[in-house]
């Protein structure tokens, strides 16, 4: 598919048809966008020359090339520059009058952004609007992302009182998904909350339906990857640190920076409960060239051992 997308894309520069080439180009982005985080490069080169092609035929449609600079650069992990790109997204989309489900798409993506970059609160205000336009339209496939996005500001925010009442008043079609996908999400969002009320009965209650739809069944290969996260919160909240350990582990070997990002934070839960600390940065380079300040705090009155990375930052 990307070879034939590829040549198309020349053969309309050749015939001078450039809207047609710059349309090839996004859909050519969106494939190495949706390909393994190797070919992100190869996706903002194409973007460039997208771009590139839209300006020169005066073009302003470029809602699209902005939304997909800024997911990008979300998958790199440099929050600061998708925040950019999608706000440009925004401007673009507002400027077009668009007012359909695409508003939900870059308001969700921008509350992403924003959440990654520790603006929980504005992050919500974003998050909410998607959310509003998902209902206006009875999307409950793209309003269940967002929902579970701000249960996941509520709960960093340390207001898990405020994310379970924010469940409780959602609409019905939403709270009584007919989809499986939509009953699992709905049923993280409650996993995560109740870890987080320290309502552990509960919690096990919702992780107990999560693994009995993930186990043997081939529509949910991969699935369980969504699970380490709240797993590692639950494990560490019950004082199970050898379990924890596994699957930082396994959160870690996951790939994207978010994820890579997280494990080094879940590792300096883990040390800080179990008091192996050393105070000290360490710099690293990801795939992307992007410089990562790991920083590393000392634990008074106990034994210094290893260092435990206090948050991972993007320089």
């Amino acid at each position: 598919m990307v070879r034939l997308v590829d040549s198309a894309s020349e053969l309309y520069g050749q015939a001078g048809n450039i809207s047609q080439q710059a349309n090839c180009l996004e859909f050519l982005a969106n494939l190495y966008i949706a390909a393994p985080a190797d070919s992100l490069a190869r996706a903002l080169r194409t973007l460039k020359h997208c771009l590139e092609a839209h300006n020169s035929i005066h073009d302003t449609r470029l809602t699209r090339v902005y939304l997909m600079y800024g997911q990008v650069y979300d998958l790199w992990g440099d929050y600061p520059k998708a925040l950019k790109y999608k706000l440009m997204a925004l401007q673009a989309a507002e400027d077009e009058g668009n007012t359909g489900m695409t508003m939900c798409e870059i308001n969700n993506g921008i509350g992403i952004a924003l959440y990654n970059s520790k603006e929980d609160e504005k992050a919500r205000i974003y998050f909410k609007h998607a959310l509003q336009v998902a209902e206006k339209f009875d999307d409950v496939d793209n309003g269940m992302e967002v929902v579970n996005n701000i249960v996941n500001t509520y709960i960093k925010s340390n207001r898990p009182d405020s994310a379970l009442a924010f469940i409780k008043s959602l609409p019905k079609q939403i709270l009584e998904p007919k989809s499986e996908d939509n009953f699992f999400v709905l049923q993280l969002c409650y996993f995560k909350t109740y870890t987080a009320l320290a309502n552990y009965s509960e919690a096990h209650a919702c992780y107990d339906k999560l693994t009995q739809m993930v186990k043997g069944n081939k529509a949910y290969e991969g699935y369980d990857q969504f699970l380490y996260g709240p797993l590692i919160d639950l494990y560490l909240a019950t004082k199970q640190y050898a379990a924890a350990a596994l699957y930082i582990q396994k959160e870690g070997r996951l790939g994207e920076p978010r994820y890579r990002k997280a494990a080094y934070h879940h590792q300096y839960l883990l040390d800080s409960a179990q008091g192996h600390y050393l105070e000290g940065d360490l710099t690293v380079i990801n795939e992307a060239g992007l410089t990562i300040l790991l920083r590393f705090a000392p634990f008074k009155g106990k034994t210094l051992q290893r260092k435990a990375p206090l948050e991972a930052d993007f320089a």
